[in-house]
């Protein structure tokens, strides 16, 4: 990683050259591979909590016409 020294010198980098850029497939991969890898440590209740608060955060964003038309969608009586 560059000093304060090395900037004044030209030398500009910021550490990233620490890791290879990744091309798309391989990116895809690792990301595929970290999101099985974490779903094997993580218990149901904290997966199903986290989806209901992402679904929750989801609708809370929604305008009210929207939000009464997914209702009527999904059947529920608002």
């Amino acid at each position: 990683m560059a000093t304060y020294i090395d900037a004044l010198n030209g030398d500009h980098t910021d550490g990233s050259e620490q890791f290879p850029q990744l091309d798309e497939n391989k990116r895809v991969e690792l990301e595929e591979m970290i999101a099985t890898k974490l779903l094997e440590v993580v218990s149901q209740d904290d997966l199903e909590d986290c989806y209901y608060e992402m679904q929750k955060e989801w609708a809370e964003s929604m305008p009210d016409d929207e939000l009464l038309q997914t209702a009527r969608e999904l059947g529920l009586d608002p």
